[in-house]
């Protein structure tokens, strides 16, 4: 815990005054692109299974976190004590089955529990459509397999049936990814961190192209 508030007490002195003029011009839409790179390069440091590289990188995102509360408490919006107190509750109200007095024999069982939660909280924000809480801006890869986690949650597989994949359109080409998509969902599978990994072979597969063409 002491290196934790340290690297906050280092976070406030970046971004109080005299700290670092890069950190003391960025705001919360600046930060997006870096937020989305060390996300990306967390994912590889994992994919990697390598400890130091996803130690570096952890570090890296929770910093990121850090720097916006930064950000919204010199803009009077929230602080970072307010964030962990908000996600703590959260945790604590979606989790009944180990603060609580429900139960949950398994990890599917415990993540029905947190999702007809989840839709409690959606009903009572008035969303018009389940599918309102995914990010717009989501990669898409991912954005996908949210839709399609929404389908399988009601029954409504048939919503993708009748559709004929084997025209090089692009309608075709789009129809063929969704049910890709699908597919990876309906096996466990996360379709984008799929994709790249499959993709990492070709890249070193090429690499090594590269070093043994000379």
């Amino acid at each position: 815990m002491n290196e934790i508030q340290k690297l906050i007490t280092i976070a406030k002195r970046l971004n109080s005054p005299g700290g670092c003029p890069w950190d003391l011009k960025q705001n919360f839409k600046s930060l997006q692109k870096y937020l989305i790179e060390e996300s990306q390069e967390l994912l590889e440091a994992v994919d990697e299974d390598s400890d130091k590289e996803i130690i570096e990188e952890l570090g890296d995102v929770l910093y990121i976190i850090i720097f916006y509360c930064m950000i919204a408490e010199k803009e009077g919006r929230f602080t970072l004590e307010e964030m962990c107190a908000h996600e703590a509750e959260k945790l604590t109200r979606r989790h009944p089955h180990v603060f609580g007095e429900a139960k949950a024999e398994d990890a599917d069982e415990a993540l029905l529990r947190w999702n007809e939660i989840k839709g409690e909280e959606a009903e009572k924000k008035k969303r018009k459509s389940a599918l309102d809480g995914i990010p717009k801006g989501m990669d898409l890869l991912a954005r996908g397999q949210k839709v399609m986690e929404k389908i399988s949650r009601h029954d409504l597989e048939h919503l993708l049936e009748g559709k004929e994949l084997n025209e090089v359109t692009e309608e075709g080409i789009g129809e063929s990814l969704i049910r890709l998509i699908f597919l990876g969902h309906r096996h466990g599978f996360d379709v984008a961190s799929s994709m790249r990994r499959a993709l990492k072979t070709y890249e070193n597969a090429f690499r090594s192209w590269e070093e043994n063409k000379n």
